[in-house]
Parts: C-alpha cells; structure tokens; sequence
C-alpha cells in the first residue's frame, strides 16, 4: 500500500495509517471490510493493531481454502439422500392427489401524457377618502383562476407462465397399524425455488461473516458456480407421481410401489420435499439439502480452523 503524506501535527492519525500499512504479512493489503472498520474505530485500531492484522490474515487464508473445497465439492456432486442429517424419513405411501402449479410472473409499464393550461386574472380598485378630516383608503378587488387538465395513459401488462419451472403439492395416503388411512401433504419446490435458495444462503453467510471480508468476496464469487450446479428432479418426480394417479384410476387392481420421502416437517402432516424414492430405487433429489448442509458446515470449520468462526467479527 503507498505511503500517504499526513499532517505531522496529527500523530494520532498517522498512527492509524501506519497500521492499516502494516496489515500486509500476506502479501495483500486489508480486506475492505477491516479498512472500513478501522476508519470508524481509530483509537481501537490503535490499540489492537497485532489482533486486527490476525483477524484478516486468517479471514484470507480461510478464503483461498473455501475456494479451493468448494470447487472440490462441486465435482462431486452431493445428492440427498438417507445419510443427509437433520431429514425425516416417511415411507409406505401410495399418492392420492397432485397439483402441479407453474412459475408465473406479471410484468407491465404505464405511459402517457398530461396536459395543463393555467389562467389567472387580477383586479382591484382602491380610493383616498377625506370625509370630516378623516382620512383612509377604501379599496376591493378580485382574483381569478383558472384552468384544465387532461390526462391520456396507456397501461399494457402481459403475463407468462415458466413451463420449465414447476412446483407440486402432492396429497400422500398411509395406512396406520390400526387399519384407519392418514393423509400426508409434500411440498416438491421448482428448480427456481431451489437455486435462488441456494443463492440467498451464499449472500445470508457471506453477511454474517463479514460484508466486504475476503471471505464474503469468495462466496460472493463463487455463488454463480454453485447455482448453476443445482440440478433437482422435482418435475421428473411430480410427473411421476400424476402418472401414478392416471393409471390407478384407468387400473385400479394394478400393484404400484410404495413411495418414500425425504423432508422437513412444517407443520404436522406437511412437509418440504428434499428427497423421493419409488419403491426401492434411487432417491430422487427435491431440493439440494446436502449440498446446502455440507457447504455451510466445512465454511463454519474451515473459518474456525483459520482463527476467524463464523460471527466472530473485529
């Protein structure tokens, strides 16, 4: 970082900038954010100099590491599944209801003119009175305005329908041990749902660590790659599961599968769909749990490993 020329009568100030000169052991000069903070807290820049140049050592070295597991995570392509913690597993379902409901959107815009033509109109009329050496000023008078307006707009709004982005709430039936038949409710998001989840997760994470740190810089930088790599099967699996109500009701004696779900209970007998599985095949993956799971869990280790936990600010 180049020297800046301060006030020799300001010693104080010279200080601060000699130590935001010094937090370069890294070959880098301070993160944005420990610049900023420095500025606004000089007297404790001043006094903690050592533990601010630790501070955005280790927020650095945690960046290049978390860019490095990322890209390796990413290759490897974690899918949800039975191993995915904090899931509950419902099983023995057969579907009963789909209703599949598209991503829509409603975009429209206002033009127009408007035209106002003003007119104003004075009078007045005034007269020195002399009457038994009493003297005053009668006068009156008279103010006129007036005018229109005329307004002409156009509104024009269109709305479409994503018919590549599709959400369901699928209606489950179970038969409890005692015979009686319970109903289960799935909520299966659209790929849309799913990749802006991820993206919100990147840019909430990189806040809380720091806004502006090397690490928040590295999320940042790497959100768009990991958006891209969410690929969910909520429409293959929504699909599915309308072809097994079509076929139930054309050949009712015909044996299906039971079907199994990964989720999160919201509410009881409803669920946020992360995983599904017909009878004993492959889970199908609703909403990339795992990859959210193993992403937030090595960027808490790696920060704390560094020195730098997550929420520990200067």
């Amino acid at each position: 970082m180049p020297v800046r020329k301060l006030p020799e009568f300001n010693p104080g100030v010279r200080a601060f900038y000699r130590i935001i000169g010094q937090l370069q052991s890294f070959d880098n000069t301070p993160s944005k954010y420990v610049t900023e903070w420095c500025k606004s807290h000089q007297k404790k820049a001043l006094v903690n100099g050592k533990q601010i140049q630790e501070w955005d050592k280790g927020d650095y070295e945690a960046n290049l590491e978390i860019e490095t597991y990322v890209a390796w995570l990413l290759a490897q392509h974690p899918k949800t599944d039975e191993s995915t913690p904090g899931l509950v597993n419902v099983n023995n379902l057969r579907v009963g209801e789909v209703s599949r409901h598209f991503e829509s959107g409603i975009s429209g815009d206002i033009s127009g003119w408007m035209q106002h033509h003003l007119v104003a109109g004075f009078w007045a009329y005034s007269q020195d009175l002399n009457i038994l050496d009493n003297g005053g000023i009668f006068s009156f008078g008279r103010t006129n305005i007036g005018g229109t307006s005329s307004v002409n707009l156009n509104l024009t709004a269109r709305s479409s329908e994503d018919l590549l982005s599709d959400s369901f709430l699928v209606v489950f039936d179970r038969v409890l041990p005692d015979g009686d038949i319970d109903t289960v409710r799935l909520i299966i998001p659209s790929d849309r749902v799913c990749r802006k989840a991820v993206s919100e997760l990147l840019t909430d994470m990189g806040s809380e660590i720091a806004p502006e740190s090397w690490r928040d810089q590295a999320l940042c930088g790497l959100a768009p790659a990991v958006v891209t790599s969410v690929d969910t099967a909520g429409s293959y699996a929504g699909d599915k599961l309308s072809a097994y109500v079509r076929n139930t009701a054309s050949s009712p004696e015909t044996i299906r599968p039971s079907i199994s779900f990964l989720g999160t209970e919201l509410r009881h007998s409803v669920y946020f769909g992360s995983a599904i599985r017909f009878g004993e095949s492959e889970w199908h993956e609703l909403f990339p749990t795992a990859l959210i799971v193993t992403l937030t869990d090595a960027i808490a280790s790696i920060s704390a490993k560094h020195g730098v936990p997550v929420g520990l600010r200067l």
